[in-house]
């Protein structure tokens, strides 16, 4: 098990589930993000677990140098990694993900897992899909509207927790920008990311 950090609960939200509380990173174990590995058996069954009643089976099974930072770029088709693994990705700089991704002009999505909705970008200047992302992992919203709406009521912790990206469609640097925006608004209506469904405002 990789170790992802320790919340403290403000408060809860009101909704029923897991999601259903407004958290914040105890900073004092922040350097052990992605580097502390702990050893425990998979329990048989269940989605989450109360860690305090499998204390006595963990132990620290090593200590990383570095952060991990994921697998190796698994090709654009096959890109569906955690706000998590992207943070981890662009700090550590990766070469083949940057070099790839730096190259390439797109449409991207990405899903928030605690509710489903979905908000359809698109990346067509400086350094591609990489340089949109980066923007991303530095301030969890990339400054759209709602997005920024949603991380400034529950805090970066949040698209931490719940964000997922993903690749819809990659087209060459020389692309014409407005070909690109065309297709965004393309996937868009395809995705029902406005509305009740998604965090895109036009």
């Amino acid at each position: 098990w990789l170790f992802g950090g320790i919340f403290k609960v403000l408060s809860t939200t009101g909704v029923e589930g897991p999601n259903g509380y407004e958290l914040e990173e105890l900073a004092e174990y922040s350097n052990l993000v992605g580097r502390l590995k702990i050893r425990m058996p998979t329990p048989a069954r269940g989605r989450a677990f109360y860690l305090e009643n499998h204390f006595p089976e963990m132990f620290v099974h090593e200590i990383l140098p570095e952060p991990y930072s994921g697998a190796e770029f698994p090709g654009f088709e096959n890109i569906v990694i955690s706000f998590h693994e992207l943070k981890g990705i662009v700090q550590a700089q990766k070469s083949d993900w940057k070099a790839a991704l730096g190259g390439v002009k797109g449409i991207y999505c990405i899903h928030d897992r605690s509710n489903g909705k979905k908000y359809i970008g698109s990346a067509y200047g400086g350094e591609g899909i990489w340089s949109r992302w980066t923007s991303y992992v530095l301030s969890g919203h990339g400054g759209n509207v709602h997005l920024r709406k949603l991380v400034e009521e529950h805090s970066l912790a949040y698209a931490v927790a719940h964000f997922q990206f993903s690749l819809l469609e990659y087209r060459p640097a020389t692309t014409d920008d407005a070909v690109i925006i065309g297709r965004e608004q393309h996937w868009k209506r395809l995705m029902l990311s406005r509305g009740d469904y998604g965090y895109n405002g036009n």
